[in-house]
């Protein structure tokens, strides 16, 4: 079986940091470098015959009136995250909230991208109880059937995702900090294994594409064209999965950040065309582990 390929993308506007709001926010991720970097990683995608998953937040994908006539009693009493992004919206930019025109660009997109959930509010399922996380879900449209990436990688409440038809879910490299930045220089990794049987399905937890902002900006280029390159190098028959993942935010915040992820698609469809790899969203992962299972049975 060939090694397949997965890129995942948290796609969350401001959202992703609602709770630590900061005045540079409103200039890094305002709407017009949140759409370049939309309709750049589209243009990449698009150049290398690459489907995507995209997991929006579930109040991102609203428009911007939609926002505004939401039940903010509801949100501000139950997510108390959101009380920044009430704040901006009603008194202050209002800019960034609102991405339904990213969710129409990828529907529109050339390619059959999917359409995966980030949570309803951005909120950590692991800072919250299970009537919450269930009144999460109920702000992400659509959610049967679709894959699930962990707001900040906080795991928790599976089996409200069960319960809400959630076909599978992005797991989280453990460690810390320090260990994660570590790992963008690693040379060692390789395709990861499939978790075994599970409902919903366990996606590997992938590689993180170096953001070039902070600290993770002194890590030259090279040593990130080496480290995927490497990766790739280990891809074949033996199966397993290359799961590399980002958010648009972090191209729209350091556009930098674009040419690594180019560098990834390179390698994946590189890859492909030697027949060593499959390229596939989380959605077809899911459905091929769910073949698999029903087969061996």
């Amino acid at each position: 079986m060939k090694t397949k390929f997965i890129l995942s993308l948290d796609c969350e506007g401001k959202w992703g940091i609602a709770d630590k709001l900061t005045r540079d926010h409103e200039k890094t991720l305002g709407k017009d470098r949140l759409e370049k970097a939309y309709d750049d990683i589209l243009g990449l995608l698009d150049t290398n015959n690459i489907a995507a998953t995209f997991a929006f937040v579930g109040l991102f994908q609203k428009s911007l009136s939609e926002l505004e006539n939401s039940d903010w009693d509801l949100l501000l009493d139950r997510f108390p995250y959101v009380k920044n992004a009430y704040e901006d919206i009603f008194n202050g930019s209002q800019d960034g909230w609102s991405g339904n025109w990213a969710v129409r660009n990828v529907r529109n997109a050339a390619i059959d991208h999917e359409i995966g959930c980030h949570g309803g509010t951005h909120t950590p399922f692991d800072q919250m109880d299970g009537a919450q996380a269930k009144l999460d879900l109920t702000f992400c449209p659509d959610i049967d059937g679709q894959t699930f990436i962990y707001p900040r990688g906080g795991l928790g409440h599976i089996d409200v995702l069960q319960q809400a038809g959630i076909a599978g879910y992005r797991l989280v490299r453990p460690g810390t900090k320090v260990s994660r930045i570590l790992d963008e220089i690693n040379l060692f990794h390789g395709p990861e294994l499939c978790p075994p049987p599970a409902s919903p399905v366990e996606i590997p937890a992938g590689y993180f594409i170096n953001w070039k902002s902070g600290i993770r900006n002194l890590i030259p280029v090279i040593a990130s064209r080496m480290r995927i390159r490497s990766i790739f190098e280990k891809a074949g028959t033996n199966g397993g999965v290359i799961h590399f993942w980002s958010h648009p935010e972090n191209i729209a915040s350091a556009p930098a950040t674009l040419e690594i992820m180019e560098i990834v698609l390179s390698e994946a469809a590189r890859a492909r065309e030697k027949g060593l790899l499959q390229i596939v969203t989380q959605k077809e992962y899911c459905d091929y582990q769910l073949a698999a299972t029903s087969t061996a049975s």
